[in-house]
């Protein structure tokens, strides 16, 4: 794998993401912890793919967990999570980066959330980059000058066409795994494409040469102008994305075994879906026991 799968195994102190993504490459472990994310706050979380266990996962009003587009898989598991309201779980695939740049899909994010103490308003999001927009079209050539002796006026050259806008990438998956009795709380999902590029603007025609208004002797004689070139074709828009899925699982209980099976039917669905590297670093987890050890 390209990137290390960072591994927080946090399980009474209260920490950040930061505080405890340093601690784990320090290879410390903290019993007991909550993770907390204060009120009308922005955490990010560190790029490169990331696990966060903790015995209690804290959103408080108005505070958004923040996922890096480095990151392109994020996995939380929580033995009880609260939730206040205008909480958001965000991520988001990278921008389109130059020429006809195509934004990236989605992350994928696991929740795992084994006791639902009380959730207000919770959205996780994980949608698609948007692509960058096209450059616009060179401008013509100009036309020649007219000679009185020779060649009358060229007109203008054609503007270049305009390029492509960049593809917008398409939107990610979530997936989350809470208790049963915790239907209806208040989660919602996101999972929206990024912006496809605009096709940029055909460049202007070159202008038409310049006539000879004295030619010859008098009464003199004079050679018009050419005509300007027209202007190049504007290119086309970047091609949209598509929308990722959700998937949400209402499980009697956390056993090893029960949730040993969810998260292998979760690793089927990520290779299915070209998502085949995500689904290596969850095996690479699931193989360590670190997310379904009791």
């Amino acid at each position: 794998m390209t990137n290390k799968f960072f591994l927080i195994a946090v399980f009474g102190t209260a920490i950040t993401v930061s505080a405890a993504h340093a601690l784990a490459q320090q290879g410390a472990v903290i019993r007991d912890a909550t993770l907390v994310v204060e009120a009308n706050t922005m955490v990010q979380v560190p790029r490169g793919r990331t696990g966060i266990l903790v015995d209690r996962f804290v959103m408080e009003e108005g505070s958004t967990l923040s996922v890096s587009d480095e990151t392109p898989l994020l996995v939380i598991r929580a033995k009880s999570a609260t939730a206040g309201n205008r909480t958001r779980i965000v991520a988001q695939g990278r921008d389109g980066v130059g020429t006809q740049g195509a934004g990236a899909n989605g992350p994928t994010v696991i929740l795992i959330l084994e006791d639902v103490d009380e959730v207000r308003g919770l959205t996780v999001a994980s949608t698609g980059g948007d692509g960058t927009d096209g450059e616009p079209g060179a401008k013509g050539s100009n036309g020649r000058a007219a000679e009185c002796a020779g060649d009358g006026a060229g007109n203008g050259g054609p503007g270049g066409q305009g390029a492509n806008g960049g593809s917008a990438g398409n939107g990610g998956k979530i997936f989350l795994i809470i208790p049963r009795d915790a239907l209806g709380y208040g989660i919602t999902m996101n999972v929206g494409p990024g912006e496809p590029g605009l096709g940029g603007e055909g460049g202007p025609g070159g202008a038409g040469g310049k006539g000879k208004k004295r030619c010859g002797v008098w009464p003199y004689w004079k050679r018009g102008p050419g005509d300007s070139g027209p202007r190049g074709r504007r290119g086309s828009d970047g091609s949209e994305g598509e929308w990722g899925v959700f998937y949400t699982y209402a499980v009697e209980n956390f056993e090893q075994e029960t949730l040993g099976d969810r998260l292998q039917g979760i690793m089927e669905i990520l290779r299915e879906g070209g998502y085949s590297g995500d689904a290596e670093a969850l095996r690479a987890v699931l193989d360590a026991g670190g997310l379904t050890a009791p």
